[in-house]
């Protein structure tokens, strides 16, 4: 029986039955049984020898835990009572801590282990904190024991940390010593290369000097301007005319294919157009050689008077050329002005894909010149390319032009773009656009018509004729109707740059 009762670790339950089995009138406690003779006694002598022992040895090794802890702690407790300067308390104090903690937790299962001697249980292991705490010691042994050969071997030391910091100081103070023992050699020395690098810039700048001069006599030369409008004219396909040398230093001549001098038989444009050449090239030089590097302020004023639109693409190419170099600091042009009233000239002139949605670059700004009155003339800025197209500015006309109740000009505006738009563009008549409105309103758009024409073709006598107030406004409002029967009322918004919500209130027509 004590064979089985270890093999099945039950002796906490065959106890507690043993304890009771005398007053169960010799039935077992657990099944209620009769028990078999001698039972109680195999079970008398098992707890009396072999349950006896087990017991003793599980308090012998309760006590020596119980000691061991004990040591433990007086061991520690006294080295955190010790003046140790070395010593880190707090590290040795948080260790102690988690053992103390470890230690209680092994209590209970120790007090549970003396209820049930038979339940296995594993204590919690504080060789890792013993472990920290033994490190921390040997690492104060260590300093201690560095400390105690310091003092061994004083003299030796001594002279050792002299030598250090007579190195040090050294070290520290070598710049001063480079500064003060040979400031006098250094000084005359760099006095010497300085005077001699004096020498050798003023030789080299007098070899430039020199060399500029003849540099500039060449500029000054036509044969380069010659031999590169010629360059020009053969890129761009013109074969008009060409220029020629002459035997005049400075001057040049201008001959047809065959030779034959053209000073009497050149055209308007052709002299116009020969002129802008050697301008052209007059801006990479000068006729006077002191002023070959000047920085120059260009103007140039419709350039394209009496030229075809072969020699308009020309000029408007060598233009943006010069654009170009100007923003590349490549010649010396630091502003330039272009004026014209050519409206495909300056689309030409303008064109630059950099430039988003029309908006000007940040070198570059857009005004239109009008003139108010025969004695004022006025300027606009604006932040985009202000013309696109003359369908565009006629609109843009319309709309300063209702701004200023001017009449003659809202008169002629109001006819070139129903001509150009409805006529020219959308083959419209002005009878298809009369037969839009009912009878009522034929009557007043065909006196806006016959208005329009009047006021575009006829100078008012305003001695005679008084126009009154609200009558651009009347004859807008018919404009825009226009506009909406023939389904083209979006158009009309777009080009007036107005909103749905903004529209010209209707006024009442009479």
């Amino acid at each position: 029986m004590a064979a089985l009762i270890s093999k099945l670790a039950i002796s906490d339950w065959v106890k507690r039955g043993y304890d009771h089995v005398h007053n169960s009138e010799g039935k077992c406690p657990f099944c209620q049984q009769s028990l078999p003779v001698g039972f109680l006694h195999q079970l008398e002598e098992y707890f009396n020898e072999t349950y006896e022992n087990e017991m003793k040895e599980l308090k012998k090794c309760v006590d020596q835990y119980m000691e061991s802890y004990s040591i433990l702690k007086t061991s520690i407790q006294d080295l955190l009572e010790k003046e140790l300067p070395y010593i880190d308390k707090e590290k040795i104090y948080q260790q102690f801590e988690l053992i103390r903690s470890k230690n209680e937790i092994n209590l209970e299962l120790i007090e549970q282990k003396q209820k049930e001697p038979s339940k296995g249980m594993t204590l919690v292991p504080v060789d890792e904190f013993v472990k920290n705490i033994n490190l921390e010691i040997e690492r104060v042994n260590q300093e201690i024991h560095g400390h105690n050969r310091l003092i061994g071997n004083r003299t030796l030391e001594e002279q050792l940390l002299k030598n250090q910091i007579l190195r040090f100081i050294a070290n520290e103070n070598l710049h001063n010593h480079e500064k003060y023992v040979r400031k006098e050699f250094n000084i005359k020395n760099a006095i010497t290369g300085i005077k001699d690098r004096i020498t050798s810039k003023t030789s080299e700048k007098n070899r430039l000097i020199s060399e500029v001069e003849g540099l500039e006599a060449q500029i000054t030369s036509v044969i380069p301007s010659v031999n590169e409008m010629n360059r020009l004219l053969k890129a761009y396909n013109f074969t008009n005319f060409k220029f020629a040398h002459t035997q005049n230093q400075g001057n040049y001549r201008l001959v047809r294919s065959t030779g034959e001098d053209v000073n009497q038989t050149l055209s308007e444009g052709e002299k116009t157009f020969v002129t802008f050449l050697y301008f052209m090239h007059l801006l990479n030089g000068s006729n006077n050689r002191d002023l070959i590097s000047e920085n120059k302020v260009v103007v140039i004023d419709d350039p394209i008077s009496s030229l075809d639109s072969n020699v308009l693409f020309i000029v408007s190419n060598l233009i943006l050329k010069l654009i170009e170099d100007s923003r590349n600091n490549k010649n010396n042009v630091v502003q330039l002005f272009v004026l014209t009233h050519n409206v495909y000239f300056h689309k030409e002139v303008t064109f630059n894909k950099k430039r988003s949605k029309g908006v000007k670059l940040h070198d570059e700004t857009f005004w239109i010149i009008r003139k108010v009155n025969n004695d004022v003339t006025a300027a606009q800025s604006y932040d985009t390319n202000p013309i696109k197209t003359s369908y565009e500015l006629m609109w843009q006309e319309l709309r300063s032009a209702t701004q200023i109740s001017s009449s003659t000009t809202v008169q002629n505006l109001i006819r070139r773009i129903i001509e150009n738009y409805f006529k020219v563009f959308g083959n419209f008549s002005e009878d298809d656009i009369l037969n839009k409105f009912d009878e009522e309103e034929k009557v007043v758009c065909k006196s806006l018509l016959s208005w329009a024409n009047d006021g575009s073709h006829f100078a008012s006598d305003d001695l005679y004729i008084e126009h009154p107030l609200d009558t651009n406004a009347r004859y807008l409002n018919i404009f825009e109707k226009i506009f909406k029967v023939t389904n083209h009322h979006a158009h009309y918004n777009m080009m007036m740059g107005i909103e749905e919500e903004n529209k010209i209130p209707q006024a009442q027509v009479s």
